[in-house]
């Protein structure tokens, strides 16, 4: 809010006010300062995936999958284009394809983020969701498995002992099970969350 006031004709600062309102679940607000963002002609990529995210948040995926596609657009026209910002752009468009049950749509996108950035931990976890969520409990768990070998977030973890009970493993199971809460402890001992 500070800066809101310190630099109000920037857009970006209206930008960080709606992400922090947004990660407070005040959306309402969240909306406003964003529509701010682009009252003051912010149009990158920063600023499409914002609105992107706030459009699946409040259960607008149409909006979300058009402007998801735009900032993958403006993505790719950057000078030098990232990779990395490619890939998850395509990877937004993956999980705002899964949130709706197109599971197909969803597995396209994800594969696609990995053309473009391989071994990107987030499209090996989501290609491995929509994998599970189309029966393929195989291909699910090497996915999952590459992914939390690359970054061991506690989300993947957990789902990756989920699909091991599923397939009747169940010590490696209690194995990723005990990772998360390993993860846990550290996380309170420094005093944060996971990181």
């Amino acid at each position: 809010e500070q800066l809101t006031r310190l630099d109000p004709r920037k857009g970006y600062p209206y930008l960080l006010l709606g992400d922090a309102l947004s990660e407070l679940g005040d959306y309402e607000a969240a909306q406003s300062a964003f529509r701010q963002m682009e009252r003051r002609g912010s149009a990158d990529v920063a600023a499409r995936t914002r609105l992107a995210r706030m459009a699946a948040l409040t259960g607008d995926n149409a909006r979300a999958d058009r402007l998801y596609v735009e900032a993958l657009n403006l993505a790719v026209e950057m000078v030098p284009p990232s990779r990395e910002t490619v890939a998850w752009c395509r990877w937004q468009l993956g999980e705002t394809a899964f949130g709706a049950g197109d599971y197909d749509r969803a597995e396209k996108h994800y594969r696609d983020s990995l053309v473009t950035f391989p071994d990107y931990y987030r499209a090996l976890a989501g290609l491995g969701r929509a994998l599970a969520a189309k029966e393929d409990l195989k291909g699910a768990i090497e996915l999952y498995e590459r992914s939390v070998k690359i970054l061991p977030d506690p989300a993947s973890v957990a789902a990756l002992g989920d699909l091991y009970q599923t397939a009747g493993r169940t010590k490696d199971a209690e194995a990723q099970y005990a990772l998360c809460e390993q993860t846990a402890r550290i996380g309170a001992a420094g005093g944060q969350l996971y990181n």
